[in-house]
C-alpha cells in the first residue's frame, strides 16, 4: 500500500488538475472506462486478446480486490485504493491503450487498473500487479467512512490515537502480549486503518529516528510511556508537514507533459529527504551523536554483566533523541492542531494519559541535556552535524535504525527469539538508495518511484521529450518526439542518460520512418507479415493473427509469441549518454547493438601517434 509520503504526492499532483479545468471549463464528461484483462479470468482475456486495454460495458462483471472482499469496476463514484493516479492526454492515451500487457515477468508497462477517459485527459490508475480495488457508491454517505488525516485536524486525530491505545490494553491484558510484540510491528499491522494509516516499512523507521527510539522497541515501551507516545504522534506531524510544504517543488522537477519521468540524477536527490533509511550514514546534531555514543557504551557494558531489563528499575538508558527533528510541530502548535490557536483545555492525549496517573512517568530523555525551556530545538544543532553509521536488520523487511537493536541477552526480545539478523557488508550496500538507483536494479521508496513513470530523454537543444511507457529505447522517444514534430527535423537530437560521456552516433540509430508515416501515426501501415491489414495502431484495428510485431528496433524481440511484448532490460552498468546527429551532413556509419538494444559504435583502429619534429632553437 502506498505511504503517507506516497499518498500525499498523488494529492499534490492531481489537484493541481482539477483546478485548472475549473478555471478553463474544461469538459470532464466520462467517455469511457477502460482496464487491463486479468489474466487467470479467461472471460476478462476473451475481451482483450491483443493484451491491450479495453472498453468496459455497463455489463461488465470484472471485479477487483482481494479475494476476501471484491469490488465491480463498473460504475460510479470512484474511491481506488493501492494504484498510482496519472493524468495523460488524449495523445499520449491513445498509446497506452494501444500497447500490448506485457507477460507476468515483464514489468515494462504497469497494468491499467482503471482509466477514465474524458475528452482532453484520461485518468488512470496504475497498478503493477492489477491488484488494486475500486469502490463505487450511489451516495457519498454509503462510502467508507473517511478520517480525518494528521494534518487536518490534530487535535481530532488524537482521539483515534486514544481509540488505538485503548484497544492495545485491552488485547495487553493477557499475558505479555505487549512485551512480546514490537512497536514497530504494531503500527505497521495498522498502516491501512487510522490512526496511522500509511505509516509502512520506511516510513516506521523515519519516524523512530525522529522520535528517538531503538527498532526493536516493544509496544510496551511505547504505550506505556507518556513522552514517547508524545514525540512519536509529533514525529508524524513534522513528517506531514515537510511533504506538503517541500514534496510540490520536487515533483515539479521530475514532471515531462504532465507525466513523471524523473532521471536517475532526480531520483537521487529524494535520498536527502532521508534520515535514515536506506543511508549508509545519518547525519544528526552533534548532541545526538554524543547519546548515540553513550548508548553504544552502555549496551557493551550490558553485554559483559548481569541481566538487565529496559522497563525496570531506575532509567540506564536513554533516547536517542533530539528535538530538531520535530521543529516545525514545536514551534506551530496551532498549525498543528488544525485551529488557529491551542485549545484552552488538553488534548485528548494527554487526557488519556492524565486518567491515567502517568504524566509524571519516567521520559527516558536525559536529565539536564536540553534547553531548561523544554525541548526547544538547539539553535547550533544544523551548524554541528555529525554524521554517523546506519545499522540494517531483516526481519521480513528492512529495518534500519541509527542505534543498535539490542544489548546482548539484556532484553525481552531478542535477536534470537525474535528471529532477525544484522545485514552488513556487501548485503548493506545493496540496499543503499543510491545504489539501487544507480545499478538500475529495482525502485527504490518515496514518492519518485512510481509504478506509472514514463521514459524521458532531452534533445540538443535541451528540451525535454516523453515516451508515456516506462524503460522504452530512447530511441523510441526520439521517435515519438519526431513524430510529433512539424519541423525538418534537421538539428541533431541528444540523449540523455544522466551525468554519462557522451559519444557521436548517426540516424541510422534512430529507427527510420516509413513514407507512409510513423508508427505512432493512425494512418501507419505495418509492413510486417504478421499483421495483413491495419496496424494495431489504427483506429479500426482488428487483430487477424496470434502475434502483433511493430517496426523494426532492437528492444523488441523477432520470435516473440502471442502479442508483441517489450524485453527487460538488461542488468548491466548504464549506457553512455549518446548524441544523435540526425542533420543532413551526417555520414552514414555501420553500428552494432548492446544487449539491452543501444547503438554501440566501434572504437577506431588504434594508430601509432605520429612525433613532431622539433624546431632547432638558433643562437
Amino acid at each position: 500500500m502506498p505511504e503517507v509520503r506516497e499518498c500525499i504526492a498523488f494529492h499534490l499532483a492531481i489537484t493541481p488538475f482539477f483546478e485548472t479545468a475549473l478555471e478553463t471549463g474544461e469538459d470532464l464528461t466520462v467517455l469511457d472506462l477502460w482496464a487491463d484483462a486479468a489474466d487467470s479470468i479467461k472471460k476478462e482475456t476473451k475481451l482483450s486478446q491483443d493484451r491491450c486495454p479495453y472498453r468496459l460495458q455497463n455489463d461488465s462483471t470484472a471485479m477487483r480486490g482481494h479475494a476476501s472482499g471484491q469490488e465491480a469496476l463498473y460504475p460510479e463514484p470512484l474511491l481506488t485504493r493501492e494504484a498510482w493516479r496519472t493524468i495523460y492526454t488524449a495523445e499520449q492515451w491513445k498509446i497506452m491503450v494501444r500497447t500490448p500487457k506485457p507477460s507476468e515477468n515483464d514489468h515494462r508497462r504497469a497494468r491499467v487498473g482503471l482509466g477514465i477517459e474524458m475528452a482532453a485527459h484520461t485518468i488512470a490508475f496504475i497498478s503493477l500487479d492489477n491488484l488494486f480495488e475500486s469502490l463505487w457508491r450511489d451516495r457519498f454517505e454509503a462510502l467508507p467512512r473517511v478520517y480525518k488525516n494528521i494534518y487536518d485536524g490534530y487535535s481530532e486525530w488524537l482521539e483515534l490515537v486514544v481509540e488505538w491505545l485503548e484497544e492495545v490494553e485491552q488485547k495487553g491484558k493477557k499475558g505479555r502480549a505487549l512485551w512480546e510484540k514490537t512497536a514497530r510491528s504494531a503500527i505497521r499491522d495498522s498502516e491501512g486503518q487510522m490512526p496511522f494509516c500509511g505509516v509502512g516499512v520506511y516510513t516506521v523507521c523515519e519516524l523512530f529516528h525522529d522520535a528517538g527510539f531503538w527498532p526493536f522497541m516493544s509496544l510496551a515501551e511505547l504505550v506505556h510511556c507518556p513522552s514517547r507516545m508524545a514525540r512519536f504522534c509529533e514525529a508524524l506531524w513534522s513528517y506531514v508537514h515537510k511533504s506538503y510544504s517541500d514534496l510540490q517543488n520536487l515533483l515539479a522537477g521530475a514532471k515531462v507533459d504532465g507525466l513523471f519521468a524523473a532521471s536517475r540524477s532526480k531520483r537521487k536527490e529524494y535520498v536527502e529527504w532521508l534520515h535514515v533509511y536506506a543511508r549508509q550514514t545519518c547525519r544528526m546534531p552533534a548532541r545526538m551523536a554524543v547519546l548515540a555514543e553513550e548508548q553504544i557504551a552502555r549496551f557493551t557494558s550490558f553485554d559483559d554483566s548481569e541481566s538487565w531489563y529496559r522497563f525496570e528499575g531506575p532509567v540506564r538508558v536513554y533516547d536517542v533523541f533530539d528535538p530538531l527533528y520535530i521543529k516545525s510541530a514545536l514551534e506551530h502548535p496551532g498549525k498543528a492542531a488544525g485551529l488557529p490557536q491551542r485549545p484552552a483545555e488538553m488534548d485528548p492525549l494527554t487526557k488519556y494519559y492524565a486518567a491515567k496517573g502517568m504524566l509524571d512517568d519516567p521520559t527516558y530523555l536525559k536529565p539536564g541535556y536540553y534547553n531548561t525551556q523544554g525541548l526547544v530545538p538547539w539553535e547550533n544543532s544544523h551548524r554541528e552535524r555529525k554524521y554517523r553509521e546506519t545499522f540494517l536488520y531483516y526481519d521480513g523487511k528492512q529495518v534500519w535504525s541509527h542505534v543498535p537493536a539490542f544489548a546482548g541477552e539484556s532484553s525481552w526480545i531478542n535477536s534470537e527469539e525474535y528471529g532477525l539478523h544484522a545485514q552488513t557488508g556487501a548485503e548493506k550496500e545493496e540496499a543503499y538508495f543510491v545504489n539501487i538507483i544507480s545499478e538500475g536494479r529495482d525502485v527504490a521508496v518515496g514518492p519518485l518511484e512510481w509504478c506509472a513513470t514514463a521514459t524521458m530523454a532531452k534533445t540538443s537543444h535541451g528540451e525535454k521529450i516523453v515516451h508515456p511507457h516506462r524503460d522504452v529505447p530512447y530511441s523510441d522517444v526520439v521517435q515519438l518526439h519526431r513524430s510529433k514534430s512539424s519541423s525538418s527535423l534537421a538539428s541533431s537530437a541528444a540523449i540523455e542518460s544522466d551525468g554519462e560521456d557522451v559519444e557521436d552516433a548517426s540516424e541510422a540509430d534512430v529507427p527510420a520512418l516509413t513514407s507512409e508515416g510513423d508508427w505512432l501515426s493512425d494512418d501507419y501501415a505495418s509492413r510486417s507479415e504478421s499483421v495483413s491489414q491495419g496496424d494495431w495502431l489504427s483506429d479500426n484495428y482488428a487483430p487477424r493473427s496470434e502475434s502483433v510485431s511493430r517496426p523494426a528496433s532492437p528492444e523488441y524481440s523477432d520470435v516473440a509469441q502471442g502479442p508483441s511484448t517489450l524485453k527487460l532490460p538488461d542488468p548491466s552498468p548504464p549506457r553512455k549518454r549518446t548524441r544523435l546527429n540526425v542533420g543532413a551532413n551526417s555520414k552514414p556509419a555501420q553500428y552494432s547493438y548492446t544487449p539491452r538494444g543501444y547503438p554501440r559504435k566501434p572504437k577506431p583502429e588504434w594508430r601509432k601517434p605520429r612525433k613532431a619534429k622539433s624546431k632547432k632553437s638558433s643562437t
